[in-house]
């Protein structure tokens, strides 16, 4: 139970040190989708087995420190929340909640710079827990076996990103990755251990 609810702690703890009235003069929002392969490797295979998952994100930047509201250093808090479904096995899940101690310059880099067009980097870790049911099938169209999962994982991460400001909405993609893939083993698969690691795609609307 407690290992399922540890995708909060990041996210719970990063808010409780933010006060609401620092929030409008400090904070960015945003919420938007995302596009995410997650890489399940077994101990001793040359190669990943590549899982696409799709979903929806939000999120918040913090302004820690800044310069002339041109440049900024801030915690960013998110929460992810992606699926992927198969008509035979239905529904798999996938929570995350990373946080970053992101750096950004331009558009974004805090709720009152003007510019319309801005770029961040950060680098953190990110929670991930899932609930996955997978059937693995050879060239011949055979099933040859299925993967169950119930298992969380914490990662390095990094992510890069771009704000644009338009006439319409702010914008933000942003790309992030697995700085290293943490080995356990999963007690659903007799203990075997698997490697895990995440990358994806993000297109978020500031708010």
């Amino acid at each position: 139970m407690v290992r399922k609810y540890g995708l909060l702690i990041p996210l719970i703890t990063a808010l409780s040190l933010i006060s609401k009235a620092q929030l409008t003069d400090k904070a960015i929002f945003f919420g938007g989708f995302n596009y995410q392969f997650v890489s399940l490797t077994p101990q001793g295979s040359p190669s990943p087995d590549l899982l696409p998952f799709y979903g929806f994100g939000l999120g918040m930047d913090y302004v820690l420190l800044h310069s002339n509201d041109q440049i900024s250093l801030g915690i960013n808090p998110n929460t992810n929340f992606s699926f992927v479904f198969s008509s035979t096995f239905g529904l798999s899940l996938m929570s995350e909640t990373p946080v970053y101690l992101l750096a950004r310059l331009g558009a974004n880099a805090t709720p009152f710079n003007e510019q319309k067009f801005g770029i961040g980097a950060g680098i953190g870790a990110s929670y991930s827990y899932m609930l996955l049911r997978r059937t693995f099938i050879n060239q011949n169209g055979n099933a040859t076996g299925t993967l169950k999962l119930d298992e969380g994982w914490v990662n390095p991460s990094a992510i890069v990103e771009v704000n644009l400001k338009t006439r319409f909405s702010d914008y933000l993609f942003r790309f992030h990755w697995s700085l290293a893939q943490p080995t356990r083993e999963v007690e659903e698969l007799d203990n075997y251990p698997y490697r895990f690691g995440v990358a994806g795609l993000s297109i978020f609307y500031t708010f």
